[in-house]
């Protein structure tokens, strides 16, 4: 434990000395001054460090209770022990509410001393096990506050009660005091949301923590984001409550999709150039890119337009094309086809009923569009808006790729 810094304060020198005689013998720990007058003490406590005080009540210039006022004025948690031969129930209510530490009446008994030295050394005790708590604490909170993983507090009802600067930029938030008062839940993404109502439910029902999920969070901007969360059960403020602790992982989640589109391009390359080999000429080239669209691309509708005198002409088309009302022949100024070819560039129409430049006839609402080159247009149609996606305009693009290396090949060959 080592040793404690005593100051006992008694107007009475004899007594005092004789009390520090007394405390040392019984404990060596205990290492003790003598401070006679009380007015003194405020400045020899700013001068020197002490673990506790004990002084009479009854001294000539300022009593017990005084001294109490003024030492709190400096310091709110030195042990203060009154140690009084003037004992009354009115001194001991006033000395509690002054902030007193202990009280202890002087008998004529030299086992007050061993009391009093088990008094000094528990009010000491106590005072650095709280002192070592706060510090504790106060490096946990600063963990936590500082800490690149989002933490956020939450009671029964997902109410945030707390959150630390990470999370609140995982919620989008300037500061966390823009999302206290919120209900988390309302920053779980619709399809995660299910799952984690339950795991709320189960911290207050069940008192038990989660294991980490992954769980994507919708920020105040409407920014979807990736999170691997863990939650637990915890008390905050003497009440219970929910803790979670988010990574964000979103830029991992975006590296692991960029290498799985990575991948499926690559076999995509491969299964395309593999059924176009087969090819033998420019038309079998075109039909086989139809067949490939339908059947491992899972396009609905597919055809292959080439370029004849100013027109874009069929060339080969989905079965279902002739009764979904597509045309035969196209014209390069006024169709989608034709800005296709002429562009040069891919496009995916969403709706094409909000399409000034959609002719079509039939019942097609999106579609892709991307050039052969000059050679003409590849185009894959749906019955339903907003069927394609960005993935799907990027592997239709490398079925035609392929497409085009296999007629180059091809002329090459021709030319031999």
């Amino acid at each position: 434990m080592g040793t404690s810094r005593v100051l006992v304060v008694d107007d009475d020198e004899a007594f005092a000395t004789l009390t520090r005689t007394f405390l040392t013998r019984i404990d060596d720990s205990l290492l003790i001054d003598i401070q006679t007058d009380p007015t003194a003490v405020v400045e020899q406590l700013q001068t020197s460090s002490y673990d506790c005080v004990v002084s009479d009540y009854d001294m000539p210039t300022q009593n017990g209770l005084q001294l109490l006022s003024s030492i709190r004025s400096i310091d709110d948690h030195l042990p203060f022990i009154l140690f009084t031969g003037k004992g009354s129930e009115e001194i001991a209510s006033k000395a509690v509410s002054k902030g007193v530490t202990d009280y202890l009446q002087k008998k004529g008994s030299t086992d007050q001393y061993t009391v009093l030295a088990n008094r000094i050394q528990n009010v000491i005790e106590q005072r650095r096990s709280t002192e070592a708590l706060e510090a504790s604490e106060r490096r946990y909170r600063t963990l936590v506050e500082t800490s690149p993983v989002g933490i956020h507090i939450f009671d029964r009802n997902g109410v945030l009660l707390y959150a630390n600067e990470a999370s609140a930029a995982l919620f989008g938030a300037d500061s966390p005091e823009d999302v206290v008062g919120d209900c988390v839940l309302e920053y779980i993404h619709p399809a995660d949301r299910a799952e984690a109502e339950t795991r709320l439910a189960n911290i207050f029902q069940n008192n038990s923590s989660a294991p980490e999920i992954t769980q994507q969070v919708v920020s105040k901007n409407g920014e979807t984001k990736y999170t691997l969360t863990a939650t637990s059960p915890i008390t905050y403020k003497g009440k219970p409550a929910g803790q979670a602790v988010s990574h964000n992982i979103t830029a991992q989640v975006a590296t692991e999709k960029q290498l799985a589109e990575q991948t499926e391009t690559i076999e995509i390359l491969h299964a395309a150039a593999g059924a176009l080999m087969e090819a033998d000429s420019e038309q079998a080239v075109y039909e086989n890119m139809v067949q490939f669209a339908e059947g491992v691309l899972a396009f609905d509708v597919c055809a292959v337009n080439t370029y004849d005198d100013g027109k874009l002409v069929a060339a080969a088309v989905s079965e279902t094309a002739a009764s979904s009302g597509y045309y035969t022949e196209l014209s390069v100024e006024e169709t989608i086809a034709g800005q296709t070819y002429n562009s040069g560039e891919s496009a995916i129409i969403y709706d094409l009923s909000t399409n000034e430049t959609h002719n079509t006839a039939g019942a097609y609402r999106s579609l892709i569009s991307v050039p052969i080159g000059d050679l003409g247009v590849f185009q894959a149609g749906s019955h339903e808006s907003h069927a394609f996606s960005a993935s799907d305009k990027r592997h239709a693009e490398l079925l035609v790729f392929n497409a085009a290396n296999r007629i180059r090949c091809l002329k090459e060959s021709k030319n031999v």
